[in-house]
């Protein structure tokens, strides 16, 4: 039987943004990094899992084909390495066997999109699109 395969956006929804920014932030920011915080260099990298967020992961791994799609900025070309650092950091070799970064989710099929923005392709992905932190999704404890 084949598994439901599940795209789990990584900020604002498998990572804190926020609060790693916040924590980030402390050691000083220019005015562009303080109305643009994703073009920060190295802020990718220090992201915090939401909470809930790993247990989900570590639940469901092998129930589902659970698989990361994240957008990286265009601003900030770090982004592209930091998230596979992340990824790698937290799930190794296997995670980044399961990391898709792409600006547009649109071109992906799969049977659940799990992302808390509309701006990149996510109304248009081929499945359902749960958006994180709306009603029914506001957390990970929400969504099984």
């Amino acid at each position: 039987m084949k598994k439901v395969k599940i795209y789990i956006d990584l900020d604002h929804t498998f990572l804190n943004f926020e609060k790693s920014y916040r924590i980030f932030s402390e050691f000083g920011v220019t005015e562009l990094e303080k109305r643009v915080p994703w073009v920060m260099k190295g802020l990718f990298y220090t992201l915090l899992p939401n909470e809930g967020a790993l247990e989900y992961w570590n639940e469901f791994d092998n129930k589902c084909d659970l698989n990361f799609l994240t957008r990286p900025s265009i601003q900030n070309l770090h982004s592209y390495s930091e998230k596979a650092e992340w990824v790698h950091r937290y799930f190794g070799e296997y995670g980044l066997n399961k990391l898709f970064l792409a600006p547009d989710k649109s071109v992906f099929i799969g049977n659940i999109l799990i992302d808390d923005d509309v701006r990149a392709g996510q109304p248009d992905f081929q499945g359902e699109h749960w958006r994180f932190g709306h009603p029914g999704f506001e957390n990970w404890k929400k969504i099984t």
